[in-house]
């Protein structure tokens, strides 16, 4: 996956207003998703994406347990979001992530996130 082709495929699905801001809410959904994970599990898919999101999913502690909630609340609070908007917009992410990455990927991080973060990467029926 090529950092700027994910980028000009969430620009196309988001609601966000900048290319700049669209960036940042990929990086925090992936710094706060990178949150839930172990750290072997964030080196694996890490090494597995450009370097700039790799980066965002392991620049903090991982092996944190929290809701839903607290995840919308922790990418509302850092990006300046209302807390449903920016759980919408972390779900896009995660949504054009599952489209653009190999399977193989998609199917760890699906494995391995505790719940309820796997439903983020499926598309609504």
């Amino acid at each position: 996956m090529d950092y700027e082709t994910f980028i000009d495929h969430l620009e196309q699905h988001t609601d966000l207003w900048s290319r700049e801001k669209v960036e940042q809410v990929a990086a925090t959904t992936l710094e706060v998703l990178g949150e839930t994970l172990s750290t072997p599990e964030r080196t694996w898919v890490s090494k597995r994406l450009p370097a700039r999101l790799g980066d965002a999913l392991t620049r903090t502690w991982g092996g944190q347990r929290f809701d839903m909630d607290e995840f919308k609340d922790r990418i509302s609070h850092r990006e300046g979001l209302v807390e449903d908007f920016a759980g919408e917009q972390a779900q896009v992410v995660c949504q054009v992530l599952a489209d653009d990455l190999d399977k193989e990927v998609v199917e760890y991080l699906i494995a391995h996130l505790p719940a309820p973060f796997p439903a983020l990467f499926q598309r609504p029926v």
